[in-house]
């Protein structure tokens, strides 16, 4: 796999309170705003409902990724993971906002 081909995978499940699940997202989407870059950014959102929802955002400073995996995965705790994978989903949807 080519390095351009790489990108920043953050996985989180789906939980029965919504508030806390946008709070969640809402940090961590901080956090990979204060490190922008050239590292695509995918979501895969597991649903209560077994099924998952992957969502395209921005792109992520490569040179960090040593840094913000440990500091992703404190905001996501059991409820997600963070990696650097080699195959990029194109068919993901664009993730633009966070609502309250």
């Amino acid at each position: 796999t080519s390095p351009s081909r790489w990108h920043f995978l953050v996985s989180l499940e789906e939980t029965t309170d919504e508030t806390a699940d946008r709070r969640r997202l809402r940090k961590i989407c901080a956090v990979l705003d204060q490190n922008e870059g050239e590292l695509p950014v995918e979501f895969k959102i597991l649903r209560r409902d077994g099924s998952d929802i992957r969502l395209r955002r921005g792109a992520v400073d490569a040179t960090v990724t040593t840094q913000l995996i440990p500091e992703l995965k404190a905001l996501l705790g059991v409820l997600g993971t963070v990696q650097e994978i080699g195959h990029f989903n194109s068919s993901a949807k664009e993730l633009v906002a966070v609502g309250e």
